[in-house]
């Protein structure tokens, strides 16, 4: 069976943000090297980059150190997708997430667009992150779509108390990286997780009310090396990290749903 085949695509997906993150050594973005990259990414998101800051914390001897560092931030609204470069990190995401292969095309070709305006060095982090809106019908509840692992204590007292917020968090080691699988529970209106709600200014393609409990489903799959050594980047060694993050977050998400969701709701 192959992979299309044990994991259709769901017509209906409760799909609202996929990010793809790369850590690398420091760039200079003010580098004239860097203004080909710029120039391409204008064209492709329809406009120019918007020029930010972003605070970076760190602990040293005499206490802990925050310092401001540049951010340039790409939009292309209607298609869904936002491309943010830091000193030391490239980020795609997108809210119109395609099959992974066309997905993983594209972050290759930003990937290599940059490779070829400056030269990069130590792959040192690869990041696939996944975020669900699971959204139950007025009639329905979270019981229907998600494994009760996921669910609150049942209500007390004699009248029953809905639930505000209710979170869980596990942690898995796999053998491409570590995976966090998290659930945000509660009438929250939230689409998003909390911490990515508003860092890439995209608009949430499912609409979520608070009158009722929802859930926001969050599959982080990540790779950090532990070797120091200093190394050339390889675009392709870049991707084929990724795609090794893909498969479990897939099978994760098959896993804490029910046949009900997938196969009757979002099919």
């Amino acid at each position: 069976m192959s992979q299309t085949e044990g994991y259709p695509k769901l017509g209906k997906q409760p799909l609202t943000l996929v990010v793809a993150e790369f850590r690398f050594a420091p760039l200079n973005l003010d580098s004239e090297e860097l203004w080909s990259f710029r120039e391409q990414l204008d064209a492709r998101m329809g406009g120019r980059a918007m020029q930010n800051t972003v605070q970076n914390a760190r602990f040293e001897v005499d206490g802990l150190r925050i310092t401001a560092s540049p951010l340039l931030r790409w939009h292309a609204d209607e298609a869904g997708e936002s491309v943010q470069l830091e000193a030391n990190r490239l980020i795609f995401s997108t809210t119109r997430y395609p099959r992974f292969s066309g997905f993983s095309r594209k972050v290759r070709e930003l990937l290599a667009a940059l490779r070829a305006a400056m030269p990069l060095k130590d792959l040192k982090r690869v990041g696939l992150r996944f975020n669900d809106a699971v959204v139950p019908e007025a009639d329905e509840d979270l019981s229907d779509y998600l494994q009760a692992t996921f669910l609150p204590w049942p209500s007390f007292g004699e009248k029953p108390l809905p639930v505000a917020r209710h979170t869980t968090e596990t942690v898995f080691s796999t053998p491409s990286g570590t995976l966090a699988i998290r659930a945000l529970l509660g009438c929250h209106g939230q689409s998003f997780m909390p911490d990515v709600r508003d860092l890439f200014g995209l608009k949430s393609p499912i609409e979520v009310p608070d009158d009722r409990a929802t859930a926001v489903l969050d599959f982080d799959h990540y790779w950090q090396d532990a070797n120091q050594a200093t190394s050339e980047f390889n675009v392709d060694q870049a991707i084929k990290r990724l795609d090794m993050l893909h498969e479990p977050a897939r099978e994760a998400f098959w896993n804490v749903t029910t046949d009900f969701a997938r196969n009757e709701k979002w099919r």
